[in-house]
């Protein structure tokens, strides 16, 4: 408590942890929502539509899709692409590409605050180091070497680096984790995309 109170980097890295700890509870609740379903949602569209698609089967599609797509973005993706079925097959395939692309801004919120985190918390870990040892070294030059407070600046160098780290290393796996998540969400969009327009559009191919 003692060096909470006399380290001017601990209250920051204090601030830092708990920010850090929010942002990640935040993204790990809202990508764990997302679910396309994979292989399974795209095989079930794929069936409803058919080899020679009809507009009843695609109205049932689209049915599908738009009761899924508040927790699926490949649903919300292929309901607007099924919708648009009468474009060619260029603007088809613009289009998927853009939809997809909107996604993208919900998926990555807050994934940069995080990397930032996670490079800035070891460099204040490092300056309240670097504070520490400065106290440790006054404190020799003073002439008269008190254990105890010798040991104070010793003890916030290390402690303020150990806290440094130990909230950088959570964020950086967070963020390499989330980020492998939404490669996997785009991936599942990119390949429904394709087979979809193939179904749709198979009379221009």
């Amino acid at each position: 408590m003692n060096i909470l109170l006399s380290s001017v980097v601990m209250p920051i890295l204090l601030l830092v942890s708990v920010t850090a700890l929010a942002l990640i509870l935040e993204r790990f609740f809202f990508l764990g929502r997302m679910n396309t379903g994979g292989v399974n949602f795209i095989d079930q569209i794929k069936t409803i539509l058919g080899l020679t698609p009809t507009q009843d089967r695609i109205d049932a599609a689209v049915a599908l899709c738009i009761k899924a797509k508040e927790k699926n973005p490949l649903a919300a993706v292929l309901s607007v692409l099924l919708s648009k079925n009468s474009m060619s097959l260029a603007g088809l395939e613009r289009l998927a590409e853009n939809e997809k692309n909107k996604r993208l801004p919900d998926l990555e919120r807050r994934l940069t605050a995080i990397s930032t985190i996670a490079s800035v918390a070891p460099l204040l870990g490092l300056l309240g180091t670097v504070l520490g040892m400065i106290k440790s070294f006054v404190v020799i030059s003073g002439g008269n070497v008190e254990s105890s407070a010798l040991a104070a600046g010793i003890s916030e160098a290390l402690l303020t680096t150990a806290a440094g780290l130990t909230i950088a290393i959570p964020c950086l796996i967070s963020y390499n984790y989330f980020l492998r998540r939404i490669e996997s969400i785009l991936h599942d969009i990119e390949i429904a995309n394709g087979e979809i327009i193939d179904i749709i559009k198979n009379d221009e191919i």
